[in-house]
């Protein structure tokens, strides 16, 4: 595959002093026109996504920061983007979320640590919404994306979601301007985020000031995702079935968080809640269980659930706590296959070994 340089908003990689003084000047700027991207940091999303033994973040807190990824998702099959006036509590209205997986950029032409090899992992979710106004602790509306004394059509929210390039009802951008699953992405934030529930995630801190904007560069269109890591549930929950959770994130859910996976070999525990945008429960045949949320392709309203054992791509998310609460985001239907039955199995061992001896004795000539 070709590598291209930035086609839009890049310069070449600067010097490691270079991008430490640039850092340092960035961080006391006052306005967000004074950002130099450049000269911004490039930092890890293993570091971003460090945690204590509570679960709580430990990154140092370095901002700006920049970081590179693939995005694994489609925002329309995640979170309703559409425009939705709400004061009802916790209710933020239109939503969208992107999540952004570390990949291999060794040799690339966005290669952020050229002679260092790679070892960043894992990924990092960046999310906005609409109605900030409606979380207690704001209460405010002018931290909304909404026009003041009016409910229904705001194009405000609508400027927001064209300006980080996502996708929306009768979205004006054209194909190369979208954020799409398996573009190469870097996502410039202003901010250090916000930790919740385990995930230290990028956003603007529930305020619409520009100050606390972030951005999402497109590198390349149609880099391709990642190969999903194929797990059991037994990488992610022990024998009694509790989370593993490891600190170090070197295993259990932490070490996958916001990245590719396929669970393999699991079923649904009850499969009548089968719908988009349900909440079900996977289990395997030795008692383990993981959450799964289903997302908001259609397919899942078209498509029967799948019976018996199946393996399912989606990503690994967490919530709900900081030291578990892992669970399985399948977002498209796309993304299950049937495991065959043990006897159908059995069938198609035998099937092969016949085969195979067949072939043998037409090779020696016999009948």
């Amino acid at each position: 595959m070709v590598r291209h340089k930035w086609s839009r908003g890049g310069t070449p990689l600067i010097s490691a002093a270079a991008v430490v003084m640039g850092a340092l000047l960035v961080h006391v700027a006052d306005s967000p026109a004074q950002v130099v991207w450049p000269d911004v940091p490039l930092i890890e999303h293993s570091d971003y996504q460090a945690v204590d033994a509570s679960g709580n973040s430990t990154y140092s807190g370095l901002y700006p920061f920049r970081m590179r990824g693939v995005v694994l998702n489609n925002t329309e099959n995640w979170l309703n983007p559409t425009e939705r006036f709400s004061s009802t509590t916790f209710d933020m209205g239109g939503e969208a979320e992107i999540f952004v997986q570390a990949v291999n950029l060794d040799g690339t032409d966005y290669d952020p640590n050229p002679g260092v090899a790679f070892n960043d992992f894992s990924g990092t979710a960046a999310w906005i919404g609409q109605c900030y106004h409606n979380l207690p602790w704001i209460g405010e509306p002018n931290f909304s994306y909404i026009d003041q004394g009016m409910a229904g059509s705001q194009p405000v929210w609508y400027d927001e979601l064209d300006r980080l390039g996502f996708n929306r009802p009768d979205t004006p951008l054209g194909a190369n301007e979208l954020v799409r699953a398996g573009d190469l992405v870097e996502i410039r934030a202003r901010i250090n985020g916000l930790n919740y529930q385990g995930k230290h995630n990028v956003n603007e801190k529930h305020t619409n000031d520009p100050a606390n904007d972030f951005e999402v560069v497109i590198l390349e269109k149609d880099y391709g995702l990642p190969e999903a890591a194929s797990l059991t549930l037994g990488d992610i929950k022990d024998a009694l079935d509790a989370d593993i959770f490891d600190p170090m994130r070197q295993t259990g859910g932490e070490h996958y968080q916001a990245s590719l996976v396929e669970l393999t070999n699991v079923r649904l525990l009850d499969p009548s809640g089968w719908a988009t945008n349900a909440d079900l429960t996977l289990v395997d045949d030795s008692g383990r269980s993981l959450p799964i949320h289903l997302g908001l392709d259609p397919d899942f309203d078209i498509q029967p659930a799948p019976e018996g054992y199946f393996n399912v791509v989606g990503i690994m998310d967490q919530k709900g706590s900081n030291v578990g609460g892992y669970r399985l985001l399948a977002l498209e239907y796309a993304g299950i296959s049937q495991v065959p039955e043990p006897a159908s199995m059995a069938l198609l061992a035998a099937a092969g070994v016949a085969l195979g001896v067949f072939r043998l004795r037409r090779r020696r000539g016999q009948a």
